[in-house]
C-alpha cells in the first residue's frame, strides 16, 4: 500500500505537471489488522520470575516495561537524575532510543507514569554507578537506569536478545 500510495501520487503529479494526459486510477489493498496477542497474568508472572533469575537489571527492564507500559526504547532512555522520582514514585518518559539515536518517545509526548510497589522495589535494588570512588560510601544514581557494566547505555540488540532469552526461560514465545 505504500508503494502504491507513492505511484498514485508520482502519476498525479506527472498529470498535473501535464506530462501524461490522465492519470490512472489506483486503489489501496483492504488489508485486515492482525489480532493483537497478550500474556495472561500467569504468563506474565513467569516472564518476572525468569527475568528475576536472569539478575536484578533485567527483572528492573521486565518491571518497567510491564508495570509501567513503557516501551523497550523508553527503558533504555531512562535516567536516574532526570526521569525517576522515588520520592513521588513517578516516572516520566521523556525519550526513547532506537537504533543508537535518542529521541521523543512514540507520538511525540512526554507523560508521567506512576510507580507499582513491584516496580519501585525492583528499580530501587538497582545497582548504582560510583561517582566517586575515594568516597565508596556515598553512591549516587546517575546515568541510565538499566545499563551496562562502564555505565553506557544498553545497544538495542543486547535488550532483544536478552528478552528472547528471558521469554525463552519462562517458556513463552
Amino acid at each position: 500500500n505504500n508503494i502504491l500510495a507513492v505511484l498514485s501520487k508520482a502519476l498525479r503529479y506527472a498529470e498535473d505537471a501535464r506530462v501524461i494526459d490522465r492519470a490512472p486510477r489506483v486503489k489501496l489493498f483492504k488489508l485486515e489488522r492482525p489480532e493483537i496477542e497478550w500474556w495472561e497474568l500467569e504468563e506474565y508472572s513467569r516472564v518476572l520470575a525468569a527475568a528475576r533469575e536472569a539478575g536484578p537489571e533485567w527483572y528492573a527492564t521486565v518491571c518497567l516495561a510491564g508495570e509501567a507500559g513503557l516501551r523497550i526504547g523508553e527503558v533504555r532512555a531512562l535516567r536516574w537524575e532526570r526521569d525517576l522520582d522515588l520520592v513521588a514514585g513517578t516516572i516520566t518518559v521523556n525519550e526513547q532510543t532506537r537504533k543508537g539515536v535518542t529521541g521523543t518517545p512514540k507520538g511525540r509526548t512526554r507523560r508521567k507514569v506512576p510507580m507499582t510497589a513491584a516496580l519501585l522495589e525492583a528499580i530501587q535494588v538497582q545497582p548504582a554507578k560510583l561517582v566517586d570512588v575515594s568516597k565508596a560510601e556515598k553512591v549516587s544514581r546517575r546515568g541510565y537506569v538499566v545499563h551496562n557494566a562502564d555505565g553506557s547505555q544498553l545497544r538495542d540488540g543486547q535488550t532483544t536478545h536478552a528478552i528472547l532469552r528471558i521469554c525463552r526461560s519462562a517458556g513463552l514465545p
